[in-house]
């Protein structure tokens, strides 16, 4: 039976027709070349998309892939995740819904859009949008991209939160600088709130500090190689299953949730980097060390703590010296409290616990192949699967408890033979992934010790 499939591009935002539709041209076009066995559609905002997918849903589509044309993972991916989940988890869903990731949603695809964009060699600042919130960490670690390219004069800025423009005029050495937006389009915001004459606006504000300012208003829509990045994400696209929420999230403690820049400490996720960053196991431990590593988490003291959830986040919310804590997301919807959670972690940054979200049988059946070449786990080795007979993702974690060495890695397994897929996945693991760093020097404490 031929499997109706369909790939929905979402934008947000008042676009202009005048801008909409030659964007809307070009990604169902080269969409169309791609997979040319598709319906592809472009759709403006989470209402649009709800109806979009009921249609498709009705009309005997079996598999859509919803790729948000959005720069970063804010509030906008947010809402869309948000919908996808409630029409997966709806008693009716007739089909499989996959959703695709932001632009810049790591640091290869950071490196990426710094080399689609080149080496400036006058000064040039590409200005997002920002949302003075957790989600703007992505624009500090672009900016620090292009640090890494010799010769290089390119910044990165947002029109709201920290990386304002006279933020960025402190590191420029030359008087002409050049603006441009880093987003999807160049519309209304980039008009007026970046290139307009109002005193409020990027130019402005550098004209104010004594720049000579000119403004390249091309959207990143605009550049091929960016349409293809998206595309990538598009086939790269994750499926969203009923009732599977595996992923965990950083709760900040409640004094710190009422203002999260209260310290001149605090970073841009609210998280007090002189506080104790509370984790509810070792793995949690591990993966955020090496997310520290890469300068994706703030630099804070680990410390492992066990009990019941309520009673930790009682403990963290009265002792002064805990700035937050890691905590399985669906333990706190059932508790009600999702609304503290402050950034979520995706599989790739923290490996769920072992069996995490509803298990099926393909994913069951790989996760047995890897345990049983594992032979003999230590209890912080664990392995997460996702996927059906339509395709198989595995990401695991494996520490040596000898060597205090740990292990992480990802693949894209075949569905057909899942057990072994997980037994070579194993294999490949123990002989070490994707980094193999790190050891137990004290890095953290076990409030146990």
């Amino acid at each position: 039976m031929i499997i109706k499939r369909a790939i929905l591009f979402v934008t947000f935002g008042g676009i202009r027709p005048e801008v909409r539709e030659p964007l809307g041209d070009w990604f169902i076009s080269e969409g169309a070349d791609r997979w040319p066995d598709r319906w592809i559609e472009m759709v403006s905002g989470v209402e649009t998309l709800k109806e979009s997918l009921e249609e498709l849903g009705g009309n005997g589509f079996g598999e859509v892939v919803v790729q948000p044309l959005l720069i970063n993972n804010g509030s906008e991916y947010e809402k869309i995740r948000i919908v996808v989940n409630r029409f997966v988890s709806g008693d009716t869903a007739p089909m499989k819904v996959r959703l695709g990731k932001p632009l810049l949603w790591n640091h290869t695809d950071m490196e990426r859009l710094a080399g689609i964009l080149g080496s400036n060699l006058e000064a040039t600042i590409y200005v997002a949008h920002g949302t003075g919130g957790s989600s703007d960490e992505t624009f500090r670690l672009f900016d620090r991209k292009f640090r890494d390219i010799p010769w290089n004069t390119t910044f990165v800025g947002t029109m709201k939160g920290a990386y304002g423009p006279e933020q960025i005029a402190e590191r420029l050495e030359a008087k002409t600088v050049t603006l441009k937006p880093l987003m999807l389009t160049a519309g209304a915001h980039a008009k007026k709130d970046l290139a307009g004459d109002g005193e409020e606006s990027w130019k402005s504000r550098l004209e104010a500090l004594g720049f000579d300012v000119q403004c390249e208003l091309v959207g990143l829509g605009e550049l091929p190689a960016v349409r293809a990045m998206f595309l990538d994400h598009a086939a790269e696209a994750t499926l969203i299953r009923k009732n599977s929420n595996p992923l965990e999230a950083l709760v900040l403690a409640a004094r710190t949730e009422q203002d999260p820049l209260l310290t001149e400490t605090a970073n841009s996720l609210g998280l007090d980097e002189s506080k104790i960053l509370a984790c509810t196991d070792m793995r949690q431990a591990l993966m955020i060390q090496e997310l520290q590593a890469q300068e994706m988490f703030p630099d804070c003291e680990l410390e492992i703590v066990e009990g019941a959830l309520d009673d930790i986040l009682a403990m963290i919310d009265g002792q002064d010296e805990y700035g937050g804590v890691i905590v399985g997301y669906g333990e706190l919807r059932c508790l009600g409290l999702e609304h503290r959670a402050r950034a979520i972690f995706t599989q790739e940054e923290i490996v769920p616990p072992m069996g995490a979200g509803s298990v099926n049988v393909v994913e069951a059946m790989a996760m047995q192949g890897f345990l049983y070449e594992i032979q003999e786990p230590n209890p912080i080795t664990t392995v997460y699967a996702e996927g059906d007979q339509d395709g198989l993702e595995l990401w695991a974690l494996y520490y040596d408890e000898i060597s205090g060495q740990w292990w992480t890695d990802w693949i894209a397994a075949d569905p057909e033979d899942p057990v072994t897929a997980g037994r070579e996945f194993a294999i490949q693991i123990r002989a070490g992934g994707q980094w193999a760093d790190g050891d137990d020097d004290g890095q953290w404490t076990d409030d146990e010790e």
